[in-house]
Formats: C-alpha cells, sequence, structure tokens
C-alpha cells in the first residue's frame, strides 16, 4: 500500500528540529490508568517529537516494559531495535489492523479520516491494558493528525512565499547572472535539492559579481568531476533541458543547459534525487530556466548586434585613420590597433628588414593587454615567421608551438621592406578571412607611403644639392669669397642649434645660408672684384644684391617664405641703418638676424683684398660692440658664449 510522503523536516526550524531517541526503551514509570486529563496532555503536545514521547510515556504507564511508534511520515519515522519490530510493522501495515506475535503486539496508529499514520509496536507487557492502549493509539492519531495538518500549512506558506520570492527574482532588473544565481537559490529550496551551482560554458564571460555570503552559497559543491561530467554530456547533447547523472559517490546531479543563440551558455546543476523532485517543482524549475534563457538569448542579441555595430564603426574608421597618419609608422599603428579590435587578437607588429645584415627587428610592437606580451620563446617564432614571409613575398598564416601568428610583407621600390604581423599567444584562432584581406591592405598602404616617404626625401636630397650647388655658383666668381658659404652655413647652424630653433627652421637656415649672396651673380665683374674700398654708389649698387636674390628665389616658386626673407634682409640692422628696408629691432626675422652674426663674424675672421684676417677674439670683441646698434644682443651674446665654448 502505498502511504503520502511529507518533506523532510530542515534544521532551520528549531521547533522541528529533536536529538535522536532510541525507538524502544524501558520506562521506570509508576503505572496509573488512562484518564481524560493525561489524554488531553497528548492533545496538547507542540510538536512531532513531544507527541511521541508523550505517547512512550502513557504507554509505559500501562506497564509496557518496551514501547515505540513507527511513523509512515520520512519526517518522523524512526529505526527499528530489534527485528521482530521490522516484521510486526510490515503486518500491520498490510491488514491495517491489531497484530500479535508472541509477547509483541502491533497497534495501528490511523488518523479522523482513516489514514494510516504509523504502528505503535510493544514489545511485551501491556496485555491487561489492550482497551487504554487501543484509546492511546486514537488519541494519539488524532494529535498527530493536527501536528502533520499544521507543518504541511506552514510548508504551504513557505512554499507560496518561495515561489512568491522567486517571481519577484524573474520580474526584477537584476543583473541577468545575479538573477541567476538568486533564482537558484529559491530553486534549492522549492525542489528540495541538496545544493545547486550553475557552470558558465562556451567561452561565457566569467566576471561575473560574486555570489553573496550566505548559509548556504551557492558554490558550496567543488568536487572536479560532476562539473567535468556535466561539460560531456552538454558537448555530445547540447539540448539538455534535464537529466540526471549518477556520481561515483552514488549521488546524482540534475542538468539544465541554458543555451543562448546557437550554443549553451550555462548550465545549472541540482545536487540532490530524482525521487524528491516532484513533477511541480520539474515544471517550475524548467519555466525559470526558460524565463532566464530568454535573458540569455536577449543578451546576446545585444552583443551580437554591438560587435556589428563595432566591427561597421572600425571598418568604416580604418581607412580613414590610415588616410590621417603622417609617418608609414604611424599608419602601421593605427591599422594594427584597429585590426586587433576587430579579429580580437592580442598583439601586433611592424617588423623591418635590414638591408645591410639581413636580420628582421621590430619596429614597433602593440598588444591589447598585460597578459598577451610575447615572452623570448614566441617573439624569437614571430620573427622566424617574418623572415618566411618576408623571402616567399606573400602573406601566412603561421602557428609556432603557443603562437599564432598572422603576417603580411611590406614592399617598397619592388623590394620587400619588412611584415605586419597579428599574433594570439593563446585563444581563439583562425581570425576571420576578413582579418586577413584586411592586413594585406595595410600592408599596402604602409608600404605605398615608405615608397613615397623614399621618393620625397629622394627629392629633399635633389633640392638640396640644387640650392647648395647654386649658392656654391658664386664662389667659381671670386677665390677671395670662396669656402665662405661653407663656414658661414655652418656657423649660423651652430648658433641655430644653440637657440632651440626646430627641425623647419634649421632647413630654413641652412638653406637661406646657401643663398644669402644669390643675388651677386648679377653684379658686374668690375665691382664684385674690385679690390680696394667700394665708393658710395658703388656700394648703393651692390645692395641691389639682396633684392635681386629674393627676386631669383621667389620666381622658383618652393623656395620658403623664410629662405627669401633670410636672402633679403641679412643686411639689416639692430638700429634701423641698414638696408633694403630699414627695419629696426625684432621687425627684422629671426632667421636674418641670427644669419647675420654668423656672416658678421666669418667675414671678420676671413681675409678680403682690402683687410687682413682678425683672431678670433678680436672678431669677437667686435660682435659685442656691435650688439645693440648693428646685430641682436641676445643673438650675439649667445654666439660668443658657444664660440667662448659654451654649452
Amino acid at each position: 500500500m502505498k502511504f503520502n510522503t511529507m518533506k523532510a523536516a530542515r534544521p532551520d526550524h528549531p521547533q522541528r528540529a529533536t536529538p535522536a531517541r532510541t525507538l524502544f526503551e524501558t520506562r521506570s514509570a509508576a503505572r496509573a490508568p488512562l484518564t481524560p486529563q493525561r489524554l488531553s496532555a497528548l492533545l496538547r503536545a507542540e510538536t512531532l517529537p513531544d507527541a511521541l514521547d508523550r505517547a512512550l510515556t502513557l504507554a509505559a504507564q500501562l506497564g509496557v516494559s518496551g514501547a515505540g511508534v513507527v511513523l509512515r511520515q520520512p519526517a518522523l519515522r524512526r529505526g527499528h531495535t530489534w527485528p521482530g519490530a521490522r516484521q510486526l510493522e510490515q503486518q500491520v501495515v498490510a491488514s491495517r489492523q491489531a497484530v500479535q506475535a508472541g509477547a509483541a503486539r502491533g497497534l495501528p496508529v490511523f488518523d479522523n479520516g482513516g489514514r494510516l499514520l504509523g504502528v505503535l509496536v510493544l514489545q511485551r507487557g501491556g496485555g491487561d491494558h489492550l482497551p487504554d492502549l487501543e484509546q492511546l493509539t486514537t488519541w494519539l492519531g488524532l494529535t498527530l493528525e493536527r501536528l502533520l495538518l499544521r507543518e504541511q500549512v506552514g510548508d504551504l506558506e513557505e512554499r507560496g512565499a518561495r515561489l512568491g520570492q522567486l517571481t519577484r527574482i524573474l520580474d526584477s532588473h537584476l543583473t541577468l547572472p545575479r538573477k541567476a544565481e538568486k533564482a537558484l537559490e529559491a530553486l534549492k529550496v522549492l525542489c528540495g535539492v541538496e545544493d545547486v551551482r550553475r557552470l558558465p560554458l562556451n567561452g561565457a564571460p566569467r566576471d561575473f559579481p560574486p555570489a553573496p555570503a550566505s548559509p548556504a552559497p551557492l558554490r558550496s559543491l567543488h568536487s572536479g568531476p560532476w562539473e567535468e561530467l556535466a561539460r560531456q554530456t552538454l558537448e555530445h547533447d547540447p539540448r539538455v533541458r534535464g537529466r540526471w547523472l549518477a556520481l561515483e559517490d552514488g549521488r546524482q546531479v540534475l542538468l539544465v543547459g541554458l543555451r543562448a543563440g546557437q550554443q549553451v551558455s550555462e548550465a545549472w546543476l541540482l545536487l540532490g534525487r530524482p525521487q524528491d523532485l516532484t513533477p511541480a517543482a520539474g515544471a517550475l524549475l524548467s519555466s525559470a530556466a526558460r524565463r532566464v534563457e530568454q535573458g540569455l538569448e536577449r543578451r546576446a542579441q545585444r552583443r551580437s548586434a554591438q560587435a556589428r555595430r563595432q566591427t561597421t564603426e572600425l571598418l568604416t574608421a580604418l581607412p580613414l585613420s590610415l588616410e590621417g597618419a603622417v609617418t608609414p609608422e604611424q599608419m602601421a599603428e593605427r591599422g594594427l590597433n584597429i585590426l586587433m579590435a576587430l579579429s580580437g587578437l592580442g598583439c601586433g607588429a611592424y617588423l623591418q628588414l635590414d638591408q645591410a645584415t639581413g636580420e628582421v627587428h621590430p619596429h614597433l610592437y602593440a598588444a591589447s593587454g598585460p597578459a598577451q606580451v610575447l615572452d623570448e620563446a614566441q617573439s624569437t617564432a614571430l620573427l622566424a615567421a617574418a623572415r618566411q614571409v618576408m623571402r616567399n613575398q606573400r602573406a601566412l598564416l603561421k602557428r609556432a608551438g603557443d603562437l599564432r601568428c598572422l603576417l603580411a610583407p611590406l614592399r617598397c621600390e619592388g623590394r620587400t621592406v619588412g611584415a605586419l604581423a597579428l599574433c594570439q599567444p593563446s585563444g581563439a584562432w583562425p581570425p576571420d578571412t576578413k582579418i586577413i584581406r584586411l592586413l594585406r591592405m595595410v600592408a599596402r598602404r604602409v608600404g605605398a607611403a615608405l615608397e613615397r616617404r623614399e621618393t620625397l626625401s629622394e627629392l629633399s636630397r635633389t633640392r638640396e644639392q640644387a640650392l647648395y650647388s647654386l649658392g656654391q655658383a658664386l664662389g667659381y666668381r671670386s677665390a677671395e669669397t670662396q669656402g665662405h658659404t661653407e663656414r658661414v652655413t655652418a656657423l649660423a647652424l651652430r648658433l641655430g642649434v644653440a637657440l632651440d630653433l626646430d627641425f623647419e627652421t634649421l632647413r630654413d637656415l641652412r638653406w637661406g645660408a646657401y643663398l644669402h649672396d644669390i643675388g651677386k651673380i648679377a653684379i658686374p665683374d668690375a665691382l664684385l672684384l674690385k679690390a680696394g674700398a667700394l665708393s658710395a654708389a658703388e656700394k648703393r649698387q651692390m645692395s641691389v644684391h639682396v633684392t635681386l636674390g629674393e627676386q631669383m628665389l621667389r620666381a622658383q616658386g618652393f623656395v620658403p617664405e623664410a629662405v627669401c626673407q633670410v636672402v633679403r634682409h641679412h643686411h639689416e640692422r639692430w638700429d634701423g641703418g641698414g638696408y633694403p628696408d630699414g627695419l629696426r629691432g625684432e621687425q627684422i626675422p629671426l632667421l636674418a638676424r641670427v644669419f647675420a652674426v654668423a656672416d658678421v663674424y666669418d667675414a671678420l675672421i676671413s681675409a678680403r683684398a682690402y683687410k687682413p684676417h682678425w683672431s678670433r677674439q678680436r672678431a669677437l670683441a667686435e660682435l659685442r660692440r656691435a650688439a645693440g646698434h648693428h646685430l641682436d644682443p641676445q643673438v650675439v651674446a649667445r654666439f660668443v658664449q658657444l664660440m667662448d665654448g659654451g654649452s
């Protein structure tokens, strides 16, 4: 015959907890007949253990030397201390009537509706008080019925509260991981299982907030085999919604896989027994899992949409970022950073080939995080792969030990000059095919930028040489001024560096020094090569060379404005007495003032037809005297400091 079962008492209900007692006890109580007052004391029992204790005490007072109650409810069922008690109980249950076997006797205990609640087992004695014992079983049945009903009501109230809590959790605005953890905490009680755990799968994010401290934390089970068993089961059948897995220690785990999109994102594992999970609890578990699964699917869709949007933005930004790069190195850096973001690969490198030695050197290196930095062995493998791709002159997808890398060669003017690389020390591989195409595209753009830089460098060298040669042309007309251009250019550059001029300004100063007297080409030889001092008219005619030189340079169209200013204004004076425009003080362009100091100094220390060369000290003394009326005093002070051995 099948009997109803009831949930086990939990230790969080103190009124249900009682120390275990021996079933059959020999109680030394004074014999006394049953009275309504004593039976009413049985009815006043507040807990099931208390009711059993009072019933056994009353049986002992009727002369029973050994007695026990075997209930059909799991929460109250007690063990047997002698073999005959179990057999006697089974006979009473089968017949639903009192049974006597020798000195032992078994009396059924019914509730008011005739349901068999248990068996009162008497080991010996009490035969002359059988009516009282039968009356005792009747009152005991009424007491147990009342207490069982009260406990069932309490269980229903608690279950309702837990169910309401679960509903509030599933409808809350908690983050999805926290919602899943709290839902499992509620399901642990609702389903009557021993423990629960969440198991992220398939690369699901693990940076979830930690579960709050609780009396029974979600992660209290740490045995590895059952997690591995769950993973293997889900790999074999990813659509598992509910399956009991047997563990080696005899326990069982209910596996519930939760899908997000096309893959299982996580699993719920419930440790318990199949017979304890009622159909209602199973339906509740399935419903809660589906609610969380819907959230997982929505999150997967949002992340997918976000990834597509980010990919579109990065693909749009890639050509614009490359166009905005000033140098090939900056172009390579921007391209590698965008490709790392697109592909999820952790490292990027711009590798250059030393044409003289054939060695490959990392010129630029970028990593998405400290964990992605290559170790020495991986760096060696990357350089070896780069040499291979440079020899083959074609893109290469390579795996070397733990390192996986994708390389594309850099070509410049028909030569392989380096490579771009994307690397992954660990993780997903291979990358999407579009990343390979994009890496080739970036490599072509960087190669084209290298070619442009080479072309511009060559043009710059050619122009530099042309301007220098043009400035040297005057030296061939006059042996007296031969070497003057080289000397004054070197002096002006030293002074410019001492004044912290930038690279482009130094270049303009250098070109101005090359060409400062270019206008003298138009001066007649009779005047240019005259041995003696010039007359006032000749000086006026000679001064025209600065404007002529400026006009010649402006006609070229590529000479910078600062160079033209050096040519026109290097004979201006600080006090305004110079030519051609009579500028004074800081009205004179800076490079013209700087060059004027170097020009005057070289003229003083050089021999001319009208004077011998001066010593360095005499020339510096003359510069100090000229400071403030002929030359810029601050520039003179810096030049004198430089020539006297200052920094």
